[in-house]
């Protein structure tokens, strides 16, 4: 699962001049086909829309809220006119360094819509109201469990998601305009059988197309 609202890290001096080296991608897939790695989207375009949902929490604060309880989360299967998935090849921990549906945790006194269009808004780059969402399939209740992994790198604590997991019906306008956001290296769109194939591609995230993996559904 995606936390796309993790906390706020502490400001850092910045030295005179100083800048980020840009990311390394990751190199194409063994196998894969033209329709999954023509259409990856670097990150090169900042999202776009106004912030409307409660603020992040600072880090300490965070980082206790992960350690005593479970998070309720919502996760977004993009699919486009094609019917292929959007997945993004996550940099920030949990789920490190895999392909994963964007999406994260449900912010105190947020409406799930409103997560929803904030996850679309913030980790793609798709300015939408909350009434104004594209339509919407739930795929149930699940449960993201990474027993010694969580955003901040500290040992021994787990990350423990209860995730309410929707399916998006992108038009193609909408599909060809997604950016990523700083977690998220790339964006890449999968066809269903890559996507069940490929080992790069979370287990969390297998599940949702994969019924031979069934560990994390709780309801259907």
């Amino acid at each position: 699962m995606n936390p796309s609202d993790r906390p706020v890290p502490a400001p850092a001096p910045a030295a005179s001049g100083a800048h980020l080296p840009p990311c390394a991608a990751p190199g194409p897939r063994a196998g894969a086909s033209p329709a999954d790695t023509t259409a990856d989207t670097p990150t090169n375009t900042p999202a776009a829309g106004p912030a409307s949902s409660p603020p992040r929490l600072p880090h300490d604060v965070w980082l206790g809220i992960v350690r005593q309880t479970p998070l309720v989360s919502v996760d977004l299967v993009c699919e486009d006119p094609q019917g292929r998935v959007l997945l993004g090849w996550r940099e920030n921990r949990p789920a490190r360094h895999s392909w994963f549906v964007p999406g994260g945790a449900i912010r105190k006194d947020e409406r799930v819509a409103q997560a929803l269009a904030r996850v679309l808004r913030d980790e793609l780059g798709l300015a939408v109201m909350p009434g104004t969402l594209p339509p919407l399939e739930s795929l149930g209740t699940w449960q993201h469990l990474y027993p010694d992994d969580n955003f901040a790198d500290e040992p021994g604590t787990s990350t423990h998601y209860v995730v309410l997991a929707w399916r998006l019906r992108l038009d193609a306008a909408q599909a060809a305009s997604l950016r990523p956001d700083a977690q998220h290296e790339r964006l890449r769109w999968f066809s269903r059988e890559a996507l069940r194939a490929d080992m790069q591609v979370h287990a969390n995230t297998r599940a949702y197309f994969d019924p031979e993996v069934t560990a994390t559904r709780l309801l259907p």
